[in-house]
């Protein structure tokens, strides 16, 4: 005794799809329309995604508008920025400028004081000689008035003598 297998259980594959066509072609009859359930327009599910729309409606601009503004901020900072750069370079060279100048100064300022010490100390032996000379001409002439004063007694008692004699 063999083995008895259901016909009816193995069909072929073509010959479900041949089904399903067949119940595909048929038109769909009015009660078989009214058992299919319609949709509401304002179902839960249709509001949920009207509400979704909206939003995404209001929040998409609003962030491609945010996105801009803050592009354009970003810009503007970028811009300040190399403004602000440039203008600390620019205040660097100067000061650059300025402190190179004082130190110039500085030191034109420091031989000019080194020569002014050199010249205070020429003039400062000038005037010791001077002194010197004048003390050792005040000397001698000391000693020529002392010389005429004595010169002059002598010659006074010569004098004397003289008259003393012719009288």
């Amino acid at each position: 005794m063999g083995r008895q297998v259901d016909k009816s259980r193995n069909k072929s594959l073509t010959e479900v799809k041949d089904k399903l066509e067949e119940e595909k072609a048929k038109p769909v009859t009015a009660e078989e329309d009214k058992n299919v359930k319609q949709g509401s327009l304002f179902s839960f599910a249709n509001c949920l995604v009207l509400l979704l729309t909206v939003i995404l409606a209001v929040l998409v601009p609003s962030a491609i508008v945010k996105t801009a503004e803050l592009q354009q901020l970003n810009n503007d900072q970028d811009q300040t920025i190399a403004n602000l750069g440039s203008q600390a370079e620019n205040l660097k060279q100067k000061l650059q400028k300025s402190l190179s100048e004082s130190v110039e100064k500085a030191e034109s300022t420091q031989s000019i004081m080194k020569s002014l010490q050199i010249e205070k100390q020429e003039l400062n032996e000038q005037i010791n000689d001077l002194d010197l000379q004048a003390s050792r001409k005040d000397k001698v002439l000391r000693d020529h008035q002392q010389n005429e004063v004595t010169l002059n007694e002598v010659n006074k008692k010569n004098e004397d003598q003289i008259q003393n004699l012719t009288v």
